[in-house]
């Protein structure tokens, strides 16, 4: 579940921020904690790079491998999906009598 996430985001901000759209690749490593942790660090970084994103690029129409869409609609799209399997996520703790992470905590390094 989460390496979708990550792929999903990560093809979302290559194609923002590097204007590459090509077909996605939806590998998944397997269980392996210290990659996972990786990629979401990677992601975290790409991230940030958004900030220098021009307003004007997410008013653009491109052609993506599941159809023609403005960039702001595919973040949005990347945004759900993650909220989406985050959700999935706290309803399997729950389910297992885990009780999930505080998600509304944030450190100061997180913005």
């Amino acid at each position: 579940m989460l390496w979708e996430v990550v792929g999903q985001s990560s093809y979302v901000l290559r194609g923002l921020l590097d204007g590459a759209w090509d077909a996605p690749s939806w590998d998944d490593p397997g269980p392996d904690p210290a990659a996972l942790l990786a990629a979401l660090d990677e992601g975290t970084a790409r991230l940030r790079e958004l900030r220098g994103l021009p307003d004007t690029r997410l008013g653009e129409t491109h052609t993506l491998p599941w159809g023609e869409m403005l960039l702001l609609n595919a973040a949005l799209g990347s945004v759900d999906n993650e909220i989406h399997h985050r959700a999935q996520g706290m309803t399997y703790l729950r389910l297992l009598g885990l009780t999930p992470p505080d998600f509304w905590n944030r450190t100061p390094g997180d913005a």
